[in-house]
């Protein structure tokens, strides 16, 4: 492929590379992955050779993009492992992982610009939840991804990290005796704005976020207990609250991302993702 005139005695392929000479051809081959453009430019008296790489291989998953199947997937993003759970049911998953239950299931999705949800529907317990899974003696952050439902009155939401499910029945972690760092909306207290709450299950700090609870509408959450002494609480990526009254590093905890009837009408979540981010081993 191509050539080289009279004129071009040597060729060498770098400013340090031998020279080439002897030949009145040149060939050149495409590797993997490499396309090879050649053109006779008249106007500089010049043979143009353009050399274009692409990447190889597939993109590694990312946890936040979810799936073109399914969105309802709870990722544990933990040093040289991942564990990938479906959504349907009750999941029974290998030793060392949490299994994923459902309330409110119904087998319809909603499609919006920021993603698929699932959506969960019912006059009492909405959502997902899982088993108590690990301890927050792990340094990490836990997200959550969800919409709230087009009605969010006569409800309460409770989205984070629980000892205990008995606090989807309840305003205060501190009726059941409950450990836990999770975001709180309450029509019964009454709430009009997020609460950001944290217990150690004898005490209880509760902060208004100032973000308002919005029907029809996307929100990240993120618990980060990268420090276990200073807990912090964003929404949609800004920090929102900090606590210092947090669970103690050997209290096992578990996701929830529900929502409860109050006052047995029929109410909905949408939940996409809950996503485990550990950066350390337990301290």
């Amino acid at each position: 492929m191509g050539w080289l005139s009279g004129i071009f005695r040597r060729l060498r392929k770098n400013s340090t590379g031998s020279d080439y000479q002897g030949r009145s051809r040149l060939n050149l081959i495409e590797g993997s992955n490499v396309t090879i453009t050649v053109a006779d430019d008249k106007d500089n008296d010049e043979i143009d050779v353009t050399i274009a790489a692409s990447a190889s291989g597939s993109e590694p998953e990312n946890p936040e993009a979810g799936t073109e199947n399914d969105p309802a997937f709870l990722w544990y993003v933990i040093p040289h492992r991942i564990s990938l759970m479906a959504s349907t049911g009750t999941i029974d998953v290998p030793s060392g992982y949490a299994s994923m239950s459902n309330s409110g299931v119904t087998s319809s999705y909603i499609s919006t610009g920021d993603g698929l949800y699932h959506t969960c529907t019912a006059t009492t317990a909405i959502g997902w939840a899982t088993g108590n899974n690990f301890e927050t003696g792990l340094r990490g952050v836990a997200t959550f991804y969800m919409r709230t439902g087009s009605n969010i009155t006569s409800l309460r939401y409770w989205i984070g990290l629980f000892n205990s499910s008995g606090v989807l029945s309840n305003d205060s972690m501190l009726t059941t005796a409950t450990p836990g760092l999770a975001f709180r909306y309450s029509t019964n207290v009454p709430d009009t704005n997020w609460q950001a709450v944290s217990s150690d299950g004898s005490a209880q700090v509760v902060t208004d976020t100032g973000v308002a609870v919005v029907a029809d509408t996307r929100f990240k959450f993120s618990v980060d207990f990268t420090d276990p002494a200073s807990i912090k609480f964003y929404i949609n990526d800004a920090l929102v609250a900090t606590h210092t009254t947090v669970p103690a590093t050997t209290d096992d905890l578990a996701f929830f991302m529900k929502g409860l009837s109050i006052g047995a009408v029929s109410r909905s979540i949408h939940c996409r993702k809950m996503a485990l981010s550990i950066s350390g081993d337990a301290y």
